[in-house]
């Protein structure tokens, strides 16, 4: 991990963003190390002082190097294993966020806010060391960074929550959801894993479609000047045919902590699977507009 600690002392001035991820990824780190430095340090190499620990970062970054290296063993076990899933975490919100020059989204939480769910983040993820769940709660972490809208503690909780199974089916389905809002329930029928994904989903509440099938959950979709609907992967082109002004489509939709998912979740829609969608799209709004598929700018 010690190209990881490199990394996180050159990004602390690298902009907005990395500076947002230096300094949740010390917080992070330092909280879970405190203790440990406390005890130990006067075994420390550099000896320094609690007080200069606690308020400089690159210091903080050292005893963590020392800490997961533990050559002579004084550390336990279990707790150098737990910053290293601390570390592995951070290591993909990095790599979710390098190169990234753009500000961030204005945060609408403050500082002690933000430090609650940050020490409510690292207390989960310091357990977690299944390779596919830290990637998950990686970029959740680059999330609440860059849009930080909506990540709030219930999504943190419900993630919680989640075993590996449920990840997976989120995983598998988030793909066919357009807008990070929505799909076509038609499309849902025509794979063969929703079947088994859709139940686990509805239970978990992170979708949801109208009780009601004489008055099915309809999505209406504004006919603005952009007329895209953005997939993962391809986006649709909608060309209005006449003077609508809005279409509609039967489908299921998205919960808030849904909508937080599906951003986390990159896997792709195929060629194929787009095409279905947008062969339904056409055949659902015929002679209202035409739909096209194109490549997304951010494949």
């Amino acid at each position: 991990m010690g190209d990881l600690i490199t990394t996180l002392a050159a990004i602390g001035a690298a902009g907005t963003i990395g500076k947002k991820l230096f300094d949740a990824a010390c917080y992070g780190i330092k909280r879970f190390l405190e203790p440990y430095f406390i005890a130990h340090k006067e075994k420390v190499a550099a000896k320094t002082e609690l007080t200069v620990f606690r308020e400089n970062p690159l210091k903080q970054l050292e005893f963590a190097q020392e800490f997961l290296k533990n050559f002579d063993g004084r550390f336990p076990s279990e707790s150098v294993a737990e910053l290293a899933n601390i570390c592995s975490v951070v290591k993909t919100a990095v790599g979710c966020t390098n190169g990234l020059q753009l500000d961030v989204e204005t945060s609408p939480y403050s500082e002690a806010e933000n430090k609650e769910w940050y020490a409510r983040f690292f207390d989960e993820v310091r357990y977690i060391s299944d390779e596919e769940l830290q990637y998950i709660w990686g970029r959740l972490m680059a999330e609440r960074i860059i849009h930080p809208q909506g990540v709030n503690n219930r999504v943190l909780y419900f993630m919680r929550d989640l075993d590996k199974c449920e990840m997976e089916a989120i995983r598998r389905s988030m793909r066919i959801f357009l807008n990070d809002d929505f799909t076509p329930d038609y499309i849902i029928d025509q794979y063969d894993s929703m079947p088994h994904d859709i139940p686990i989903l509805l239970s978990l509440g992170i979708i949801y479609r109208s009780p009601d099938p004489f008055h099915p959950l309809l999505m209406s979709i504004d006919l603005d000047d952009e007329n895209l609907i953005k997939g993962k992967g391809y986006d649709f082109q909608i060309s209005a045919i006449g003077n609508e002004k809005n279409v509609e489509v039967q489908c299921y939709g998205l919960s808030p902590e849904g909508k937080v998912l599906c951003r986390l979740c990159d896997s792709m829609l195929t060629e194929g699977e787009a095409k279905k969608i947008c062969d339904h799209l056409n055949a659902c709004w015929q002679n209202k507009v035409k739909v096209e598929m194109i490549l997304s700018v951010n494949s």
